[in-house]
């Protein structure tokens, strides 16, 4: 079994734990220095453990106009690319202790989904830029959080992230029927920091 299968049926058991031992839900909101927007995520505790659900997104458009002169009456040109990333993780977070400020160890895995729409480009084109910013990751650090009150903490986080894009492409030579596969993987690795709020209902 590898590394990653495991790791989410791990991640999936601590999620029913948590909803079995249900003890309040959490809402966080922070921002992450690789990328810079906010995220949010939705937790339960379960003692201290909390299995949390994540998601943020990302948008992207772009328009470029060219005017052509000095033809009769001008003509133009337009050209526009757009994409939206919706980035969703599952994930742990481990209390250390429960009492002044709570260290904590966390795990998740992520994926990403990227829309593309982009002027002059075939669906297959779309396609294929889809697959590539569509790629799978998992992260792994530590944090610490200090509780303002009982239903409000701020908190910090550093940990490592890696992210796995790949795509595969196949072409059909129509004089001799033959394939050509091309298959392109990548790996992005970060050290990252986080900063943000968490609600305790």
């Amino acid at each position: 079994m590898s590394h990653a299968k495991s790791l989410s049926r791990l991640l999936a058991l601590a999620v029913l734990v948590g909803s079995g031992c249900y003890a309040g839900p959490v809402f966080s909101l922070k921002t992450n220095s690789d990328f810079p927007t906010l995220g949010t995520d939705f937790a339960f505790t379960a003692g201290r453990i909390q299995p949390f659900l994540g998601v943020s997104n990302y948008a992207y458009r772009a328009k470029d106009r060219v005017v052509y002169t000095p033809d009769p009456g001008g003509s133009s040109n337009t050209n526009s690319f757009a994409a939206t990333v919706f980035i969703t993780s599952l994930g742990l977070r481990v209390h250390l202790r429960q009492e002044g400020v709570k260290p904590y160890l966390f795990g998740n895995l992520y994926k990403f989904f990227t829309i593309i729409d982009s002027d002059g480009n075939s669906m297959e084109e779309d396609d294929e830029i889809e697959q590539l910013l569509s790629p799978f990751g998992f992260g792994v650090g530590f944090g610490g959080e200090y509780p303002i009150s009982e239903k409000f903490a701020v908190f910090g986080e550093y940990g490592y992230r890696a992210i796995f894009p790949s795509v595969e492409s196949t072409e059909t030579d129509p004089f001799d029927n033959s394939q050509r596969t091309a298959d392109l993987s990548i790996m992005f690795s970060t050290l990252n920091g986080a900063a943000g709020m968490r609600f305790y209902f």
